[in-house]
């Protein structure tokens, strides 16, 4: 596959989000995913984990509290582009081809700017609170189409409108709405809610894997030799943050 130099081949996942600055916390969440070899979501079950969608109907999407998916992230960054998002999520990460993300169904999110002065535009918050209402009265619907539906099989198409509403607030839900990430377009690039520079990647459930699938690993100065001491396997594929950014 060729490649460009905007986009990567492999996805990284960092473990350090809210704590960048906890080396020696990050380092030990890295061994465990290393050890387990699984990247998890809470609450983080050695295998390929639970996919479930939670909605709080008093939540919404501009603060992202409407629907919570069992989902693992992956970023799209070169590796040589990584400051930034190791300065948000510290310095000890693992990656995996993207073809082998894809195939256990990964995709990237769709993202939704939105900007303070907004309110009378047909895009940004406008639009997300549209998105929002649209859902939560299709929800309504679906549950009372819910107590109707019969069971069908997963590739069997509805065959009434009860079917057709509750087959749409579940597509709408999990394969939309969960893969839609909105951020303040106006922040720069280096905030830490900018996610757009993340270019983030989802898939739910766990991911489980073996050391032939990782690609790269990435730990913080001083912590090199350590880690090619416990996971052998991995040496030359061990590399510093400055060493791939620099």
């Amino acid at each position: 596959m060729a490649q460009c130099d905007y986009t990567s081949n492999e996805l990284f996942h960092f473990v350090g989000r809210n704590q960048p600055e906890k080396h020696d916390t990050n380092y030990q969440t890295l061994l465990t995913v290393l050890d387990s070899g699984c990247v998890s979501h809470w609450p983080h079950t050695r295998d390929w984990g639970s996919v479930q969608l939670t909605i709080n109907p008093a939540g919404s999407l501009l603060n992202e509290e409407l629907i919570y998916s069992t989902m693992t992230s992956f970023a799209d960054i070169p590796r040589d582009k990584l400051r930034i998002h190791v300065e948000k999520y510290g310095e000890f990460g693992v990656s995996f081809p993207r073809q082998l993300l894809m195939k256990y169904h990964a995709r990237p999110v769709m993202y939704l700017p939105w900007f303070s002065d907004d309110y009378l535009g047909i895009s940004g918050r406008p639009l997300i609170l549209r998105l929002e209402q649209g859902y939560k009265a299709l929800s309504v619907l679906s549950a009372k189409a819910s107590e109707k539906s019969t069971t069908r099989g997963f590739n069997q198409p509805p065959e009434s409108p009860d079917e057709t509403i509750s087959e749409a607030e579940t597509i709408f839900s999990a394969h939309f709405l969960g893969f839609l990430k909105v951020f303040n377009a106006a922040l720069p690039d280096d905030h830490p809610k900018n996610y757009y520079m993340e270019r983030e990647w989802r898939k739910f459930g766990n991911l489980c894997f073996g050391p032939d699938d990782v690609q790269t690993i990435v730990v913080a100065t001083g912590y090199k030799e350590k880690l090619e001491d416990k996971f052998p396997v991995y040496c030359g594929r061990i590399f510093r943050v400055e060493e791939l950014t620099s």
